[in-house]
């Protein structure tokens, strides 16, 4: 593997952006970096991709909150970069999951409104469109994986020009947040 190649998840959250951090820590993209709190506090707070991208000096792989809003930035900045967007089974499944995923943490309660499924999906669409349109003229730069329509070591190591991996997919459900940052 590239020694300095970085690897960016720009899946949404709960499109297995977890497991694909798992994947990377397993073929030695290390160190690695998923969804950080403080991070995704600093990009909502505006005016901070550039400290974002001080960040990303420090690790190799990355996925999931603030990564995959700033693709493009990150592109820029590291020249030769690898992107794996991960995608959920289709458009629904993704914002059941989001919602889901807030009634585990306490965020939310009963069942989705129809509203929330309407914007969650516009929202995961308009994402999942931009990437690939920002990535079409680059097709070795982007990945589009989809764990549940059977995608696993084979795409991944391919595309990322390192040996297959005999094992199984990791189903990685629950982030590690908090995890220790570096001082920049």
């Amino acid at each position: 593997m590239p020694e300095k190649m970085k690897v960016f998840g720009v899946g949404m959250s709960k499109t297995g952006t977890t497991t694909l951090g798992t994947c990377l820590e397993m073929l030695g993209f290390q160190p690695h970096i998923g969804f950080e709190p403080q991070l995704k506090r600093w990009m909502e707070d505006g005016g901070v991709v550039e400290r974002l991208l001080l960040a990303a000096t420090h690790y190799q792989a990355f996925e999931d909150s603030p990564w995959y809003h700033i693709y493009r930035e990150l592109d820029q900045r590291f020249p030769g970069s690898k992107f794996v967007l991960t995608v959920r089974k289709d458009t629904a499944t993704h914002a059941k999951s989001s919602w889901a995923h807030g009634v585990r943490r306490g965020q939310r309660t009963g069942a989705p409104t129809k509203e929330y499924l309407e914007e969650k999906s516009r929202i995961y669409e308009q994402h999942n469109q931009a990437v690939k349109d920002y990535f079409r003229d680059r097709p070795q730069d982007l990945l589009v994986l989809c764990w549940e329509k059977g995608d696993g070591w084979k795409e991944l190591c391919t595309f990322l020009g390192v040996p297959v991996l005999d094992a199984p997919i990791p189903h990685a459900n629950q982030g590690r947040y908090g995890a220790r940052l570096p001082a920049f």
